[in-house]
């Protein structure tokens, strides 16, 4: 892989509609204070973003996939050594997350917002796709891990989740391996999800993908309504303070921000991505074609 047309690749594919993103956010702190200096200064401690995660809309998620960037061309030269070192990596992830919540009485801080509390799932991504077809067909084994995944999930929810298990920064030891489990399953199902099936390209199958070609918009964008719509629609439509009524609403609001999607694609998104490299230093295996045109997130 020719890592710096990739890393050109990835910064046409997140930048400009994170900079549009950012560009709305310093306008409206800018129109909603009166003070065009607080735009300003809004704009001016964003570098530090790249770094730290500051960046508004859950934009600071990019910034961790940027740190992976940075050491996946590591994390590749070990897989192909032996996936063993991975394994050492996982290992090292959970002790030193044992090590700070220890040290300092919390790591969900560590845990959540940065590559090193989340390598577990960047590495175990590596890892189930290096192993995928143990995955095949295996329907009974991750449907276990589903299973497990969901329980843990629902006794973590029901205890206080994110901001109200032993306070916020929470204080309780399931921040340790809470990554490690998450990425188990995710890759897990994901691996078994891309070796189990055929994937025609029909209706529907080409409906979810679009889906998908807009995610990273929706992503971006859904923050500037989300919350004031809910509060709309719970003062004055339907109340969705039961959980059910609110996902019902969620998956309308969803769908309500597609078309917001597909304008962000087609007029902020798309015309960067003309401009990607084909990113495989040896072009006699791969399918440039299919290099330059993947991935779209």
């Amino acid at each position: 892989v020719n890592f710096g047309y990739f890393f050109w690749n990835r910064v046409l594919r997140l930048f400009p509609l994170l900079i549009v993103m950012i560009l709305i956010h310093a306008l409206i702190r800018a129109v909603e204070s009166g003070d065009v200096r607080a735009g300003y200064w809004f704009l001016l401690r964003l570098p530090s973003g790249f770094i730290f995660p500051i960046w508004p809309n859950g934009a600071w998620s990019i910034a961790v996939e940027l740190h992976f960037y940075l050491v996946l061309p590591l994390l590749l030269f070990l897989q192909r050594q032996n996936l063993k070192w991975l394994g050492l990596i996982l290992l090292l992830a959970v002790a030193f997350r044992a090590y700070v919540y220890f040290l300092s009485g919390e790591v969900q801080s560590l845990a959540y917002w940065t590559i090193v509390g989340r390598i577990d799932q960047f590495v175990l991504g590596i890892v189930a796709f290096s192993l995928r077809r143990y995955f095949t067909k295996r329907h009974a084994v991750v449907g276990l891990i589903a299973v497990v995944f969901l329980s843990v999930y629902y006794l973590f929810d029901l205890a206080g989740g994110f901001y109200l298990l032993d306070g916020y920064p929470s204080k309780s030891a399931i921040w340790i391996v809470l990554p490690l489990i998450e990425g188990i399953a995710f890759a897990s199902m994901i691996a078994w999800y891309e070796t189990s099936f055929a994937h025609h390209a029909g209706t529907v199958s080409n409906a979810i993908s679009k889906i998908g070609e807009y995610s990273y918009s929706i992503y971006l964008l859904h923050v500037f309504v989300v919350f004031r719509a809910a509060d709309l629609i719970h003062k004055n439509l339907i109340d969705i303070s039961n959980f059910y009524v609110a996902l019902l609403v969620s998956f309308l609001m969803f769908a309500a921000m597609i078309p917001v999607g597909f304008l962000s694609m087609k007029f902020i998104e798309a015309p960067f991505l003309k401009l990607r490299r084909p990113y495989y230093a040896k072009p006699d295996k791969p399918n440039l074609k299919l290099a330059a045109a993947t991935p779209l997130n």
